[in-house]
């Protein structure tokens, strides 16, 4: 693997880190990102905030990718409490890939909790998150706060 090809996958990891934080206004640190050729998840959120995201991601940034292959990764490097996702995205389309049952088992929680109105509560959390998500190239290894530096730069 070509040093290009690990610091685009390392910056991917870093732009889902701030992603995570930035939807679920999560605080900076929440969320720790494996150091640079360690074995395990790419990303997982401390104990504290698990309840708000409790994922181990595997993040691909990669032109072709082999989705069952990357969830198997996935499940392997799950750590124990955790549930196994991959992030990945080609052309701005940003995709998490998780288990079926857990997917469906989710929409089911939030029909009980919601009832009808479930779709038209997740449509809006889409539209406000817009707003947060950076650019990848905007992604850095510092925690960063995309929108006081898009506010800084139209200045």
């Amino acid at each position: 693997m070509s040093k290009y090809t690990r610091n685009k996958g390392r910056q991917f990891e870093f732009w889902c880190r701030e992603v995570i934080e930035n939807v679920l206004g999560l605080s900076n640190g929440d969320i720790n990102v494996r150091s640079k050729s360690a074995a395990g998840c790419d990303l997982w959120v401390k104990e504290g905030s698990r309840a708000q995201f409790p994922y181990c991601v595997e993040a691909k940034n990669r032109k072709r990718l082999n989705l069952f292959e990357a969830f198997r990764q996935a499940q392997m490097n799950t750590y124990d409490g955790y549930l196994p996702v991959v992030f990945c995205h080609r052309d701005k389309h940003y995709l998490a890939v998780e288990d079926l049952l857990t997917f469906l088992a989710k929409l089911d929680v939030l029909h009980d909790l919601l009832g009808d109105k479930w779709m038209e509560e997740v449509e809006g959390r889409i539209n406000k998150a817009k707003d947060s998500i950076p650019s990848i190239q905007e992604a850095r290894l510092e925690h960063s706060d995309i929108r006081k530096r898009r506010k800084e730069g139209s200045q």
